[in-house]
């Protein structure tokens, strides 16, 4: 039954970020258009896309708290102490897609952390659309 948990925690966690990804890009389309220069938008497009992606790492980081800590998933191959630092380095190597614990995640541990990293993978592929999209459509391409 724990697995069904594990799915339902990752889909609730995904389709917050999903909403929120959607609102923050519609946001971000808004504000740019208040830039005559293309570095300047630009420059602006990049950082609110990084600040998004960190404002969803810690979003996942909660995820994760609260099902290790707060539903009991348990799931790594050495025993851990894990703190909220702990949690955010989780989130964003699954995130991004990175990997690389020092320590092995296994059974519905392991299940939520590679559903976050298939959460992040659309995240960073569809933010990196956004911005080809609207540079490709700018009329400020070119200065």
């Amino acid at each position: 039954m724990l697995i069904f948990t594990t799915i339902g925690i990752a889909f609730s966690g995904a389709l917050v970020s999903i909403i929120f990804h959607y609102w923050a890009l519609r946001s971000v389309t808004h504000h740019s258009k208040r830039f005559s220069s293309h570095f300047f938008m630009s420059t602006t497009v990049v950082l609110c896309l990084f600040v998004i992606h960190l404002i969803e790492i810690i979003w996942f980081s909660g995820v994760l708290s609260f099902a290790y800590n707060g539903i009991g998933l348990e799931g790594f191959v050495k025993p851990v102490s894990l703190n909220g630092t702990d949690f955010i380095q989780i989130a964003a190597l699954s995130f991004t897609t990175l990997g690389g614990f020092s320590t092995a995640p296994k059974e519905e541990l392991a299940l939520l952390i590679a559903l976050i990293s298939l959460t992040g993978f659309m995240m960073l592929t569809w933010s990196a659309t956004y911005y080809y999209n609207i540079f490709s459509n700018s009329d400020l391409r070119n200065d």
